[in-house]
């Protein structure tokens, strides 16, 4: 089990909602990558949340993340070397990738030979409550996937 540790991902896994993670199950909960800063109508979103359609504003605190259909409305903790904040998953992003020497917005697949320039985009709410760190720095994303389980009633007992 990991608790509470000295890494980001096992001090991440130890936050959440104060439940211990099985080590094997973190990996599948912690996005740990560069992150990315995108505020409204910067030329590469819509102005409008994926995950509502309502408008995004300078004031939001959210997260962006590729994954967003299965993770819309969640609660995500975020966290940069230094500190870290709680958003939700309201948008998709970030869509910007590395192919050969080129920088390019892919809104789809990532072509053969890309890879993503980074794991999550950050509001610019989001980015201030961070503390405004630096445009590629390393982020942890640690979504819960886990459900409290439903009180079981049994047919006919009281």
């Amino acid at each position: 089990m990991a608790a509470v540790g000295k890494t980001p991902a096992k001090r991440l896994a130890g936050l959440a909602a104060g439940q211990r993670v099985p080590e094997e199950q973190m990996k599948q909960l912690i996005f740990i990558g560069a992150l990315s800063m995108y505020a409204p109508n910067d030329g590469h979103n819509r102005g409008t949340l994926a995950c509502t359609g309502a408008p995004y504003t300078h004031d939001q605190v959210h997260i962006a993340l590729r994954q967003w259909r299965n993770l819309c409305g969640r609660l995500a903790l975020v966290c940069t070397r230094r500190r870290c904040a709680v958003a939700r998953v309201m948008d998709s992003g970030p869509w910007g990738a590395t192919c050969g020497n080129t920088y390019r917005v892919v809104p789809g697949a990532l072509p053969e030979g890309c890879r993503w320039r980074g794991v999550a985009d950050l509001s610019y709410g989001l980015w201030r409550k961070l503390g405004q760190p630096r445009g590629r720095s390393k982020l942890w994303v640690f979504v819960p996937t886990m459900r409290r389980r439903a009180s079981l009633v049994v047919p006919g007992e009281s």
